[in-house]
């Protein structure tokens, strides 16, 4: 394990995070090894509640025997294809079934992506070409909400209003009008830990001393 994690900090960059105390040599890394249903274990054995689902993306949990399976199955058929040019089963039978949750909607196609920042800066591309198409190309300026957060690409970053998670998007992206102020004054980063570990902290169930968030 020493091993394994002199290489983490020789060859790993990781988003959001002060590189230099992350490498530092009194610092060890929470190294996950394994995850079942809403719980991850670390390398010394000690589990954890997932609490944000990985960041918002394993909502159904960790090794999950139906989702398992489907991918093992499709695994053996293909598995992966490129969309540019091709079709395939299961992205004609998700795109019904996503229409059909929309009835009497105008919207009447889906269109695929592969990450939340990725969907933005689709969504975007699409509205301003849209404008454009139809001899509007002033109309190049989105409106953005304060707070928000859509994803850390340079579009999806520019149209996003925490600062911290913004870095350089707004000198290089997309153009955006003022951010809409929402009526509850910002939390500084201290007291929006403070108040998430003090809240969430007290649903853990027992079985867990710590939670991922």
């Amino acid at each position: 394990m020493p091993d394994l994690l002199s290489l983490e900090k020789r060859h790993l960059w990781h988003p959001f995070t002060l590189m230099q105390a992350w490498c530092a040599d009194e610092h060890e890394p929470l190294l996950l090894v394994s995850g079942k249903g809403c719980t991850l274990t670390d390398q010394h054995g000690k589990e954890y509640l997932d609490g944000n689902s990985s960041i918002w993306t394993n909502i159904h949990g960790h090794s999950h025997p139906t989702i398992t399976a489907a991918i093992h199955a499709q695994l053996e058929r293909v598995s992966h294809t490129s969309f540019l040019g091709f079709t395939h089963e299961p992205a004609i039978q998700l795109g019904k079934q996503l229409i059909d949750l929309l009835p009497g909607s105008a919207l009447s196609r889906v269109f695929f992506s592969d990450n939340g920042s990725t969907a933005i800066e689709s969504a975007i591309r699409m509205a301003l070409q849209f404008w454009k198409q139809n001899e509007h190309p002033q109309r190049d300026t989105i409106l953005a909400f304060d707070r928000a957060y859509h994803g850390d690409t340079l579009g999806a970053a520019s149209v996003g209003g925490i600062p911290i998670f913004k870095g350089s998007g707004n000198d290089f992206g997309y153009k955006t009008l003022p951010r809409i102020n929402s009526a509850a004054p910002p939390l500084s980063a201290a007291s929006r830990s403070s108040t998430k570990s003090a809240s969430w902290s007290a649903c853990l169930p027992k079985s867990h001393s710590s939670l991922i968030y």
